[in-house]
């Protein structure tokens, strides 16, 4: 019984010693787990799109043309990585993955349509049977 109790008051102890006492407020402790949390989402995004990447050179038009989208995708996340998690902490998107993914798809598919021309986003963002006429 004494053993127990020392036990379950050692174990207290351990946990109060690792907590923080600095003095951080709760908001910059949750604003620090959401960055993380984000940041490992995009991560995520990222390493999902390389994977998709890697089927340009296949003999099937349709696995190109999701491969050269994807590699746009992976190029947009990297470059954007720390603008999307301020935006995303700025506008409170929810903690959890499929919430994180559409906003990161919306803004992919934002930035996309306001870089290029809508044949050529046409282009590259169907599976279909048009195709964009670039030699203008």
């Amino acid at each position: 019984m004494r053993t127990t109790i020392m036990a379950v008051g050692l174990s207290v102890l351990l946990v109060f010693s690792f907590t923080s006492v600095s003095g951080d407020s709760g908001t910059n402790a949750a604003d620090r787990d959401l960055t993380e949390f984000y940041g490992e989402c995009i991560e995520n995004k990222i390493s999902s799109c390389d994977g998709k990447g890697g089927m340009w050179d296949s003999r099937s038009e349709n696995l190109r043309r999701g491969a050269r989208l994807a590699i746009l995708k992976a190029s947009f996340y990297s470059t954007n990585k720390e603008k999307l998690v301020k935006e995303m902490l700025a506008r409170g998107v929810e903690a959890k993955p499929y919430k994180v993914n559409h906003y990161l798809n919306k803004r992919f598919y934002e930035s996309l349509s306001a870089s290029y021309p809508p044949d050529i986003t046409l282009s590259l963002t169907t599976t279909g049977r048009k195709h964009a006429n670039i030699s203008n």
